[in-house]
């Protein structure tokens, strides 16, 4: 069959708005089929952090650091007729339970012999927001509520009262960096020492 040009032409400009029909038909559904990617969308595909956050609890003991180490040195003891006993102290205090829990061991020593020995363990009360101090001994145990304050100089108190709120024991460290505790039992509306221990980082610290 013979096609004369003016056939050839109109097939050329036919095959051409095919092709013209066919490239917007693809660039269409290219741009359907492509999602939008947003920072959000990035957002949401990110891996989660694998660091976990300290809990409330585990941050608040963490507050107590100032007592940790290995302490030694001497105490008093005051007698209600204001007689002084002198005693030798010694506190190992550290972290427990991934953080949760303070632990301090005590012993006190005269002339040679052992006069007691505690195993107190401090932790937070998140629903209460305070601390729990319970000393155990050969005797058993008691509890004591405590709170953490900030004096003038700057430096944290810990400091506890028992049940009846007629005893205290306060913690804390002095200037010179030694650990200072000691008990004070209320009487006649005055607070009145009955013991008190003065410590250095023990040898080796």
């Amino acid at each position: 069959m013979k096609i004369n040009n003016k056939q050839l032409g109109l097939g050329a400009i036919h095959f051409s708005a095919i092709s013209i029909f066919l490239a917007f038909f693809l660039m269409g559904c290219a741009h359907t089929a492509a999602p939008t990617v947003t920072q959000s969308t990035l957002d949401q595909t990110a891996p989660a952090s694998n660091i976990s956050q300290p809990s409330e609890q585990q941050t608040q003991i963490s507050k107590l650091d100032f007592l940790l180490g290995n302490w030694a040195g001497g105490g008093i003891s005051y007698a209600n007729d204001g007689t002084q006993t002198p005693y030798f102290d010694t506190e190992y205090v550290r972290f427990d339970l991934d953080q949760n829990l303070l632990l301090i061991n005590a012993k006190g020593e005269r002339g040679g012999a052992t006069t007691y020995q505690l195993h107190t363990v401090i932790y937070y009360d998140v629903d209460a927001k305070h601390y729990w101090y319970t000393p155990f001994s050969a005797q058993g145990s008691r509890r004591f509520a405590c709170t953490l304050k900030t004096q003038q100089s700057g430096r944290p108190q810990f400091i506890c009262f028992n049940e009846a709120k007629d005893y205290r024991l306060t913690f804390q460290r002095m200037q010179d960096g030694k650990w200072n505790e000691f008990g004070e039992r209320l009487k006649d509306g005055e607070w009145r020492k009955n013991f008190e221990t003065i410590l250095s980082p023990a040898t080796g610290q």
